[in-house]
């Protein structure tokens, strides 16, 4: 491949490519104002993982944003690979995106540090790289990833708030030392180092996994006679409740829950349960996508913009994306809200899975809005 003609063209096609987005997000009809330029924009898409509900939600708003995108004319094609969560498989997949003349390469590494020597392979071949959705180590790309610190921050605020700052809570995280863990655990006990009143009685890895969730709540139940609120993390809630169940145990008044159509039905049976939904949307990648096809065009990140990277806290190459909705039974906000997070009611939440299954994600795409204000 000719690597100097490869970047030669993609520096020919940042003009026209900045006024195809700019068309796009006027809602403009597809090809109004964009140039013959901005429709050659390629772009490769390289997921980690593809098998469980979230991720086929993922790769599925992935590829609808590619569709859009075409009918824009802001890009002329878009490669979806997805490996298996294997490392040698991304890698290898990557690799042949290095003969594909792609002016834009996404990963969500499989590992934080797997695609570290291939990146600067990607950028020789004229590509501009974005990690996205999930952190990478790298000093050769810019991270355009999920917030879990906040993620957890403003639900363990939320906890709090709802126990009046006293009582007994049991810690139900994730998978051990992985990236997203680790911050949301750090979120916790910076909140919790503010609440004395607020005894953690048990802390417990649930793995993402409701069976496993349920297994580790079963077990400390048998040991914890006073439960006053649960601190879990997404995906497991419907595990814990039925431990509590299976148990002959109530349920705690206060407990952080989910964002599946599963729950959310779960939640509207339970009257007296005090909860709270914040999606981790499958519609980071998409997002990403947005974040991408701005930087080519030539548009510059605000300072105020970039944060340190959660896997290596000396690089500062982060956008964090900020969770934008959340769910309370009555739609109400609080302390822990954070500035451009919606709050709907149980009630609406219902209404935006009304027929989808159980394992259904509820969504949380960012706006338009929302995407430019990262931007200079």
């Amino acid at each position: 491949m000719d690597t100097s003609a490869a970047i030669s063209r993609r520096i020919l096609l940042q003009g026209g490519a900045a006024a195809a987005v700019a068309s796009f997000l006027a809602g403009c009809s597809p090809g109004r104002s964009a140039t013959t330029e901005a429709g050659k924009l390629r772009i490769g898409y390289s997921n980690s993982v593809i098998g469980n509900s979230w991720r086929g939600q993922f790769v599925a708003n992935i590829e609808a944003k590619g569709d859009a995108m075409k009918a824009s004319n802001i890009i002329a094609d878009l490669r979806v690979v997805n490996s298996s969560n294997d490392i040698t498989q991304q890698i290898s997949q990557l690799n042949n995106f290095l003969t594909a003349d792609l002016d834009v390469v996404l990963i969500d590494p499989v590992s934080a540090g797997s695609v570290q020597a291939i990146i600067p392979r990607l950028k020789a071949a004229g590509a501009l790289v974005i990690v996205s959705t999930d952190p990478a180590p790298t000093e050769d790309a810019l991270n355009v990833v999920g917030d879990n610190y906040t993620w957890w921050k403003m639900q363990t605020t939320w906890l709090v708030e709802q126990l009046g700052g006293q009582g007994k809570i049991v810690m139900v995280t994730g998978v051990p030392g992985s990236t997203a863990d680790v911050q949301r655990i750090k979120a916790a006990q910076e909140v919790l180092n503010t609440a004395p009143g607020i005894e953690v009685v048990a802390s417990v890895p649930g793995f993402w996994d409701p069976a496993r969730a349920r297994t580790a709540m079963a077990n400390v139940l048998a040991t914890q006679t006073q439960i006053d609120g649960v601190l879990m993390q997404d995906v497991m809630t419907e595990g814990v409740i039925r431990a509590f169940q299976s148990s002959g145990r109530p349920l705690p008044r206060v407990m952080t829950g989910d964002y599946t159509a599963g729950f959310l039905r779960a939640w509207s049976a339970l009257p007296d349960l005090v909860s709270i939904g914040v999606p981790y949307s499958p519609t980071y990648g998409a997002d990403s996508m947005e974040f991408a096809v701005r930087l080519v065009s030539g548009r510059t990140l605000k300072d105020s913009s970039i944060s340190p990277n959660p896997e290596r806290e000396d690089l500062r190459n982060a956008v964090l994306l900020f969770p934008s909705l959340a769910i309370t039974r009555d739609g109400s906000r609080g302390a822990w809200t954070p500035e451009g997070t919606e709050v709907i009611s149980l009630e609406e939440a219902l209404k935006r899975v009304d027929g989808k299954p159980d394992s259904y994600t509820l969504e949380a795409p960012m706006s338009p809005e929302q995407i430019e204000d990262y931007f200079a």
